[in-house]
């Protein structure tokens, strides 16, 4: 099968006629980030004018529950889904997700911080809405999670440590956590590693190693599903901005195809938009195929991968023709 296919098609079509070409239960990982229900037309800053309809939240959920059992259907037995929401429509989208994966296939919620609390946010009538919800779902056992580890840095005060933080007669600097439910058996073999730090009280401590760069200490710790470290596309540098409106960090796509899948999987994206999954997945070495309704993006996409994959030509599936098309996508 072609590692690297885009399509310009309605992906409630495409999808069907790819269960039909072969890649039932082939799909490794879809990644996914659909229009939010947000009911208006996004408009972009690009000289081609390109712009998409994002329908109101009914009409997503009406194509979600459409969609999803396709998707369900196209992921391998140890398949991943990975799909955007916001505040809009979550709560609606995950019960569907829960209809078509079953409530023991959810993995995580994860929640990305993707601004800050500024600007219109700040002095509006309610809480600034700074955060977007990537659901996880596996098709079955066996799925694939490679673990992230990001680095937390700690700024000094004017070269002095900051309050909990200490250095050892080693000269390691370090914090404490709470011993929690470590058993006496880890607490002795931390105890060996030099992790166990003794308060005056006799109480246990667990040391977490700290590496100083210039003024700032730095922590190395396993990611959570609370993503803080990725900025939203307005703070993209100018040669990854593409103009499509809501482009998702190349950051974000990439950090989601190397946790959620392996070198040579294959990746699918039904609302691809400018193609950040299929960037991400070339620069990953992972196969892809990318779905989109709208033309330009189609061509965006296209334009900004056919470096990255020698030989890759648009697929026309049947899509609406004209300017805009009736439907786009996020990325």
């Amino acid at each position: 099968m072609t590692p690297a296919r885009i399509i310009h098609g309605d992906c409630r079509h495409v999808l069907p006629r790819l269960l039909q070409a072969g890649y039932r239960g082939r799909v490794d990982l879809v990644y996914t980030d659909p229009p939010f229900g947000a009911g208006r037309i996004q408009h972009s800053d690009r000289e081609d004018g390109l712009t998409y309809r994002d329908p109101g939240a009914e009409t997503f959920i009406a194509e979600m529950t459409q969609v999803l059992p396709l998707l369900h259907a196209l992921l391998s037995p140890g398949g991943s889904l990975v799909i955007h929401a916001d505040w809009r429509a979550s709560h609606q989208l995950k019960l569907l997700l829960d209809q078509v994966f079953g409530p023991e296939g959810l993995r995580n919620e994860i929640v990305w911080k993707r601004a800050s609390v500024q600007g219109r946010k700040a002095v509006s009538r309610q809480l600034g809405r700074v955060t977007e919800t990537l659901f996880w779902y596996t098709r079955g056992p066996g799925w694939t999670y490679h673990p992230a580890v990001v680095s937390e840095r700690v700024p000094l005060l004017d070269g002095k440590l900051p309050p909990g933080y200490r250095r050892d007669e080693e000269g390691r600097y370090f914090r404490t956590a709470p011993r929690g439910d470590y058993t006496d058996a880890s607490i002795a073999r931390l105890e060996r590693e030099g992790r166990i730090h003794r308060t005056r009280s006799g109480g246990v401590r667990i040391k977490y190693f700290m590496e100083r760069d210039g003024d700032a200490l730095v922590l190395p710790r396993m990611l959570g599903n609370l993503w803080t470290d990725i900025p939203d596309a307005m703070h993209l540098t100018r040669g990854e901005r593409t103009g499509y409106p809501t482009q998702k960090p190349l950051a974000l796509a990439s950090r989601v195809i190397e946790m959620f899948s392996s070198p040579g999987d294959l990746v699918l994206d039904p609302y691809a938009g400018s193609g950040t999954a299929g960037v991400a997945a070339v620069r990953a070495g992972r196969a892809f195929i990318l779905v989109d309704v709208s033309a330009p993006a189609v061509r965006l996409a296209h334009a900004r991968l056919k470096p990255l994959a020698g030989g890759l030509e648009i697929e026309s599936w049947g899509a609406p023709a004209g300017p805009g098309d009736a439907q786009g996508t996020s990325e």
